[in-house]
Order: structure tokens, then C-alpha cells, then sequence
């Protein structure tokens, strides 16, 4: 070697001299193994072309890397890492330190008609079938995605983009789509299609053998049965195994890629319990998951679930369990997305740790028509909001005493006196308890025959605030332990001598049978506090009540 150049030297490594020496000058003139010519790189009318030397390096290949088996032989699903730095053949990249340990591949440099540097790996398959990789990067890009494509024995199977993460350092996992693999031996290879990114590792994983339910499989999910009117599929297959593999609430027209037609569904009605944790991945944002991916922590500010598919024409409310050291954190409720129309607000209450879980009832202000939609949990204010279990959608329940009462906007629907506004006033030997009624809870009342109106506040359940002032419509759900009963329901100003009063009496036919009382008031100023409730009837009484709606007309 002279020291005089005509051009970039082009090292290529790791390559087995087993093809002829034309061809890898061919190949050098294209800039890069497997490119394409570079017609510029030739001189003349002849097209001939400038070398200045050729040197070709002996490897031992009888101390090389083995062959590297992608599972191991007591399981042959299992997943093998391959480490980047581990390659059997690469070109274009370099080695460098990792701060997750060991090293990862830098320097990765694509042309603008992405052909890149690559790595590749002698690779043993040892059971046919769909398989996907995973990969962690660091995309340093200028704030843009970086490319990739995956090819085996040459023929490409895999491609996509992966996002920016900020730095060279800043690692992040992602996964192709799957692809079939046969048994045997294979050469695996990965290659830039853009600049701007590292490479620590790849692993081959094998894809779970496929069950369909109501035929269809959201992305990411297999044995998923979404409740929906779709009948049973025997045989789909091309499934892709969820992380967590959670319920999906709504059938959208999706085709898991098998000989199963597509199908579509209603969304989740009133009375669908959503688990937190089937917001993962993909439909949340600062979250995390905690006890083994059941539950969702680290609920913060700014942080946000999505739940897709949600009927909310009929609904008025979410019940959260939830769990909490920290009171004030604020938690909102939006229809559409993350600027839509806001459902509700609640600030959190304590209840005693980060495990310790409640039920926690969020009453809608505002209700939007749709009746397949996005419901959004966002993180208003405060750090460590609550860590979430699961949340059920709630209306009125016109039965009354069964199902999932709820209340249009009284807190407190499981009816804990002393908690949430509610309270009882009792100085003649009435008393209060709460009963049990499956998913929700009402109020069992004992009260003396009430003979005189002046009595009546003895009774008081509510008392409230009115923000807006007008009318107020109250509507109440009992029964009589015992038939007949009659009772009172009411609506009075605080304070006053029975002002803005309204009462109406009505009779229960026996203790299963539920009946309704409804009452308006006439206007109540804005700002001012209020009571409402319902009393004893003709008779000394124990009866129930449940589903208090209170209404401004």
C-alpha cells in the first residue's frame, strides 16, 4: 500500500471467503455488501474501475461463534437474546460500551435509499412456526423515527420505524410483526434503513398457537372473548400473544389474519367492569404496572388510560377500586380524547395505602351521546394519585335495590352514612345501618310514625349545597320491610320555616317490591344549603331506600 487512495476504503468483516474474488470487488463498488453499483465509482466510456488494493485477512473459523440455537432444548418456545456485539457478521457498525452492560452497536448509517449497515447471526430454529422479534434501541435522530428491516436467508420478513427515545443511551423495546420460520438453520439479518440509531440486542420469540373467540383478536391478543355477538372461531391463526392478555371491550373490525372473517360488536354497556391493566400497552401514557401486570400505579399528573368502545349513551358514572396513600390528587374524566368533553372530577381520598382498596364512586356532570367511544382517565393534578384495580360503568338502575344503582349526581352511592355528605338526624328512636345488596349497597331506616310536619327533619338524609340554584328534582327507590308501607319524600331550604318545600307520599306493597318516589321543589337560590331526604309514613317503619337522584331543571 502506497498511502495513495482513490477512494474510501470499505471494510467489510466477518464475511466467509467462499465466493468468488470479482464478485467482492463488485460488491465494493456499490459501497457496501449486498448494495446495489455505484455507477459514479466507474471512470471512462469503458466503465472501468480504479483499484487500489485488495486485502483479504485469514479467519479461523474453527474458533468462531457456534451456531446459536434461538431456544433452548427443554423448551423450544423460549426466547434467545442475541447480543449485537455477538454477530457472526456485520458491516458498517461499531461496538462500543452499553449502560445497560456489555456493549451495543453505534455508528449505524443508512443511504438516502435505505440500504444500511446490517448485522447478522447463524441462527438454528427448532420447531417450525410464527415467530416475531424484539429489539432494543436507542434512536438519537434529530426528534424523527429510525428504519429497519429484518431479513432471513435473504429474503426480507420483517420491517418498521422505530420512535426517537432522546439519546444514544436511552434505550426502548419493540417487536415486529410475526412471520413463519421452518426448523432448521437460518441466517438472520438486521439492517438500518435510516441513520441515527443504536442496536443492543435482538431475540426471536415464538408465537403461542392461535385460539380465536367471537372471531376476532385485537392486535397483541389471543383467547380473547369480547362478549360480543360473534359466534366462535375454530382455527385462527397468525395470533400474537398479549403481554397480560386482558379482556377487550369492543369488536372493531378486526381480523386476526386467519381463515376467521372480521366481525364487529357493541361497546361495553352499563354494568362492564373494564380492568385498568387492559390499557396497557399502547393505550395509556406514565403509567405503570404493579402486581404482576393485574393492577396500574404511578398515577401522576399528566399521566392517562384509554378505554376504547364505550357505550356511554346511557352512562352517568364510573366506579373505580382504588387504592391510595395521598389525598387531593385530582382524577378526570373525559369522553373522546384528551381534550374532549370533561365527564367528571374527583379528588382523591386516602384509603390507607398503596394496596389497601376501596370502592370509589366518580358522578358524571355532563353525558355525551355516543354510543361507542373513547373514555379517558387523566391524571389532573397531584403525584401519586391512586393506583387503579378495575372500574365499572354505572347509570340509574330503575329496579332499584339490585344491580348497579347509581346515583346523577349525589356522591355516594354505596350509602355509608357520615361519608360523602350523607347524614341521618334522629332524636326520637330512629336508627340507620347499611345493607349489603350484592354489587351495591342501600340504606335500612328505622323511624318512629311521623304525625306533624315540625317532626320531619328528624329524618333528614342529605344536605347540600346548591351551586347553580332553580328547581330540584329528587327521585327515590324504597320498600317496606313489611307491607304495607307508606313514605315520604322531600325537598326543603335549610334553615328556613319549611320554605321551597316538596313532598310526596307513596306506598310499598310489599318488601320486594321497589316503587319510586319523584319531587320537585319550587326555585332555591344559588348558593344556598339545602336538605333532602325522605321520612317515616303513617306508621313506626323500618324500610329501604336506594338510588337518590338529585336533578337541577
Amino acid at each position: 500500500y502506497d498511502g495513495v487512495q482513490y477512494g474510501p476504503e470499505h471494510n467489510i468483516q466477518g464475511l466467509k471467503f467462499e465466493t468468488k474474488l470479482f464478485w467482492l470487488i463488485n460488491a465494493a463498488a456499490g459501497g457496501s455488501l449486498g448494495g446495489s453499483v455505484d455507477w459514479g465509482a466507474f471512470s471512462g466510456d469503458d466503465k472501468s474501475l480504479l483499484i487500489d488494493y485488495i486485502k483479504v485477512e485469514g479467519f479461523n473459523w474453527s474458533t468462531a461463534l457456534p451456531r446459536i440455537n434461538i431456544a433452548n432444548t427443554s423448551d423450544p418456545n423460549a426466547a434467545t437474546k442475541l447480543e449485537a456485539e455477538t454477530h457472526h457478521a456485520m458491516s458498517g457498525m461499531q461496538a462500543e460500551n452499553c449502560v445497560e452492560g456489555g456493549q451495543n452497536l453505534g455508528w449505524i448509517d443508512a443511504l438516502p435509499d435505505g440500504t444500511g449497515d446490517w448485522v447478522q447471526w447463524d441462527i438454528n430454529v427448532p420447531v417450525e412456526g410464527d415467530w416475531k422479534l424484539e429489539q432494543r434501541n436507542a434512536v438519537n435522530n434529530g426528534g424523527a423515527s429510525a428504519g429497519f428491516r429484518v431479513r432471513v436467508d435473504g429474503t426480507q420478513v420483517a420491517s418498521g420505524s422505530i420512535p426517537n427515545t432522546g439519546g444514544w443511551q436511552n434505550w426502548a423495546t419493540s417487536s415486529t410483526n410475526s412471520f413463519h420460520l421452518t426448523a432448521g438453520n437460518h441466517t438472520l439479518q438486521w439492517q438500518a434503513t435510516t441513520s441515527g440509531q443504536n442496536l443492543n440486542w435482538v431475540r426471536l420469540v415464538k408465537q403461542q398457537a392461535a385460539s380465536c373467540n367471537d372471531y376476532v383478536k385485537n392486535q397483541g391478543e389471543t383467547n380473547i372473548d369480547c362478549g360480543g355477538p360473534c359466534g366462535p372461531c375454530p382455527s385462527c391463526s397468525n395470533g400474537v400473544k398479549d403481554s397480560f392478555d386482558q379482556l377487550d371491550w369492543f369488536e372493531s373490525n378486526v381480523d386476526c389474519g386467519g381463515p376467521c372473517p372480521a366481525c364487529s360488536g357493541p361497546g361495553a354497556g352499563v354494568g362492564s367492569t373494564l380492568q385498568a391493566e387492559s390499557a396497557h400497552p399502547g393505550n395509556q401514557s406514565g403509567t405503570q404496572l404493579e402486581n404482576g401486570g393485574t393492577t396500574v400505579g404511578f398515577f401522576d399528573q399528566g399521566d392517562w388510560l384509554r378505554f376504547s368502545g364505550i357505550n356511554m349513551s346511557t352512562l352517568n358514572g364510573i366506579r373505580l377500586r382504588a387504592a391510595g396513600a395521598n389525598s387531593g390528587g385530582v382524577l378526570q374524566v373525559r369522553s373522546g380524547s384528551l381534550t374532549g368533553l370533561i365527564l367528571a372530577e374527583y379528588t382523591m381520598q386516602a384509603t390507607g395505602g398503596w394496596t389497601t382498596w376501596a370502592e370509589r364512586d366518580v358522578v358524571f356532570t355532563a353525558t355525551d351521546s355516543w354510543t361507542s367511544g373513547d373514555l379517558y382517565l387523566i391524571g389532573k393534578s397531584g403525584t401519586g394519585i391512586m393506583n387503579i384495580d378495575y372500574l365499572t360503568l354505572l347509570t340509574k338502575d330503575n329496579s332499584a335495590g339490585g344491580g348497579n344503582g347509581f346515583p346523577v349526581s349525589i356522591p355516594n352511592p354505596s350509602f355509608v352514612s357520615g361519608t360523602s355528605g350523607w347524614s341521618t338526624y334522629f332524636n326520637n328512636g330512629g336508627s340507620f345501618t347499611t345493607v349489603a345488596g350484592g354489587s351495591n349497597n342501600w340504606g335500612r331506616i328505622t323511624v318512629p310514625a311521623v304525625t306533624s310536619p315540625a317532626v320531619r327533619w328528624h329524618q333528614q338524609l342529605y344536605q347540600t349545597q346548591v351551586s347553580d340554584g332553580g328547581t330540584y328534582t329528587l327521585k327515590a327507590w324504597f320498600h317496606g320491610t313489611s307491607s304495607p308501607k307508606t313514605i315520604d319524600c322531600f325537598i326543603e331550604m335549610n334553615g328556613g320555616a319549611y320554605t321551597n318545600y316538596a313532598l310526596q307520599t307513596v306506598t310499598s306493597t310489599g318488601s320486594s317490591n321497589w316503587v319510586q318516589c319523584n319531587v320537585t321543589s319550587s326555585a332555591i337560590p344559588a348558593g344556598q344549603s339545602f336538605k333532602f331526604g325522605v321520612r317515616g309514613g303513617d306508621t313506626t317503619a323500618t324500610y329501604d331506600v336506594d338510588d337518590f337522584e338529585l336533578i337541577n331543571n
